[in-house]
């Protein structure tokens, strides 16, 4: 895959090229990054041309995340704000002898901890949380939408990711859910599921998409837009992964 970087305007624009047909576009947060996916012979100006059609778009999108509510760094000390499944917890750090356990008990998150922890072992160890708390809920709420399709998949997997919420691999018949999606609310997880799911009949969100959408999942539309006007958290660039 080659990368490469143009400009349209003062903008700057990272190119990919690989073996796909058709251009993508997408602007990435939290900075509005803008990247664009292109097939190997694509030119110079049809990359260029592309984007300057959609650059209304383009700078919406980038103005939209410069005002979108983010979440600070977190330190994963008594007091802090966190988010499970779209509600605000609050974060007590009780020192112990050893790891024992985060507990959800009302609006608290309740770590014990070592006395020796530090932030970053504090911060895994909540990611580690997290992630489990995740494929339960993927693992108890999966198989009822593919009954409920008639589309199913072999494996699936959690990541870290930028730009997706969840990503399909047809050809793979696999799904890569975002760790973040336990910070949003449960029918978050289940819109996304929705989603990669009918991308298993269909790559594109064209017309036969959102025909199986609306038949599942008539809400859909307003599922996404609180999705994506939640809080933006706050990850450090070593613990995203990027995937096409």
């Amino acid at each position: 895959m080659r990368k490469e970087e143009l400009k349209v305007g003062d903008v700057p624009v990272a190119v990919r090229r690989k073996a796909i047909k058709h251009l993508h576009l997408y602007v990435q947060p939290p900075d509005g990054k803008v990247l664009v996916s292109a097939p190997d012979g694509a030119s110079d100006e049809s990359v260029l041309s592309f984007v300057r059609e959609n650059f209304g778009w383009v700078l919406k999108k980038r103005t939209d995340m410069g005002e979108q509510r983010r979440q600070t760094k977190r330190k994963y000390v008594s007091g802090e704000t966190h988010y499970i499944w779209g509600e605000q917890r609050f974060l007590e750090v009780k020192k112990q002898d050893g790891w024992g356990g985060i507990k959800m008990s009302g609006n608290r998150l309740v770590m014990l901890a070592p006395h020796e922890s530090t932030e970053k072992s504090r911060g895994m160890y909540m990611q580690e949380w997290e992630r489990a708390l995740l494929s339960d809920a993927i693992q108890a709420t999966l198989p009822g939408w593919e009954a409920r399709t008639g589309f199913y998949i072999r494996r699936w997997s959690i990541m870290n990711m930028r730009r997706s919420w969840g990503k399909c691999s047809p050809e793979k018949e696999r799904i890569i859910f975002n760790l973040q999606l336990v910070r949003k609310p449960r029918e978050a997880l289940d819109y996304i599921i929705l989603h990669e799911l009918c991308h298993l009949k269909t790559r594109t969100h064209g017309k036969e998409f959102i025909v199986l959408m609306d038949r599942h999942m008539p809400d859909w539309r307003n599922i996404r837009k609180r999705l994506n006007e939640a809080p933006l958290d706050f990850i450090a660039d070593h613990n995203i992964v990027d995937i096409e």
